[in-house]
């Protein structure tokens, strides 16, 4: 697929009408992703929550049926309005920010200890899974929940599917990153957090090269794609379409109080 149909919206009107959206997000999707995490847990609080994500989620009409408060934080600033948009529309009160997903910009919404529950569909890439992690954590109240949907393949490495072995075979020789991948329990354990959970879902995802070329953090091929480079594109055995992969539920919980310069010398 080109990159400039990716790009661009096309046709508003047709491709985000109500119907085209809710079929497109199903809610139903939603509801299993979060019964999953209520299983692994049973004391979350239903105070605030936070959800991550670079594209449009439904998830407010599930969850501010159980939780006092919302909000959703973005780095793209069409997927936030179109939130806002259907938010609105349902008269729905949730918060909706849009903000790059880097350190210096998520420390500037001055967050910490202010959720109870935080989670990404998808939402979050292979890199900034790690360095945004710091701040994630930060965001929890103390015994708080993370909660992560993500490519089964990153992190567990049975039951991979030939489809998966391509794109790892792939990702090895294109970036340094995915010959040997940092483990992500220190990263975590630093900190204040622990896993509960590390477990492959029954819900597969399908991503054309152009998503999965970010959501894996595949940085030549995502340049590729996006300058329409058919020397290196010609030579990528990974579908261009309907690219299905298994995903995966990373369930954290903070454990102890973040230090920041303002509550230092109240530890």
């Amino acid at each position: 697929m080109e990159y400039n149909k990716l790009r661009f919206k096309g046709n508003i009107n047709k491709n985000y009408n109500e119907d085209t959206i809710n079929n497109k997000y199903p809610t139903s999707e939603i509801v299993s992703f979060i019964n999953e995490v209520t299983n692994n847990i049973n004391d979350l609080n239903k105070d605030n929550y936070l959800e991550i994500s670079h594209r449009y989620s439904p998830a407010f009409k599930v969850l501010l049926k159980d939780f006092k408060n919302g909000t959703f934080l973005s780095d793209d600033a069409f997927e936030s309005l179109l939130v806002y948009h259907f938010s609105k529309n349902e008269n729905i009160n949730i918060e909706i920010l849009n903000y790059d997903f880097t350190y210096n910009s998520l420390d500037s919404l001055k967050l910490n200890e202010k959720f109870d529950f935080i989670f990404s569909l998808m939402g979050l890439t292979f890199e900034k899974i790690y360095s945004c992690m710091p701040q994630l954590i930060s965001f929890l109240k103390v015994n708080g929940i993370l909660a992560l949907k993500i490519p089964a393949y990153w992190h567990i490495k049975n039951n991979q599917t030939e489809s998966e072995k391509e794109i790892l075979n792939y990702s090895k020789q294109n970036d340094k990153k995915w010959i040997f991948v940092e483990p992500i329990e220190p990263v975590i354990e630093k900190n204040g957090g622990e896993i509960l959970s590390l477990k492959e879902l029954s819900q597969n995802v399908k991503l054309n090269r152009f998503e999965l070329a970010h959501i894996s953090s595949l940085n030549k091929l995502y340049e590729a794609i996006k300058q329409n480079n058919k020397a290196h594109l010609d030579i990528v055995n990974i579908p261009v379409d309907n690219i299905e992969i298994r995903s995966a539920l990373l369930l954290i919980k903070k454990k102890k109080k973040t230090m920041t310069k303002d509550n230092l010398f109240n530890l």
